[in-house]
């Protein structure tokens, strides 16, 4: 959508299906200042799958710039 003063707004939707042993309660998103769509999924310690469900995750927007991913591994 093109706005009056020059602005350009996108939206879109995507779906992935995430492995079962992950913990769903802790899956953070963000985005940064550049478009990179960075997705956090800890893993579950018990072993427990019994939390799948479908659910939006909420996405934190940063104002870096994305170019240089962090990865970050569980201990």
């Amino acid at each position: 959508m093109r706005e009056d003063q020059g602005r350009v707004s996108r939206e879109f939707c995507r779906i992935y299906r995430l492995p079962g042993n992950l913990d769903q309660t802790a899956i953070s998103c963000s985005l940064s200042a550049d478009g990179l769509l960075t997705l956090c999924c800890p893993k579950v310690r018990t072993g427990d799958d019994s939390n799948q469900q479908d659910r939006p995750i909420p996405v934190t927007r940063d104002e870096k710039f994305g170019n240089q991913p962090e990865i970050k591994a569980d201990p």
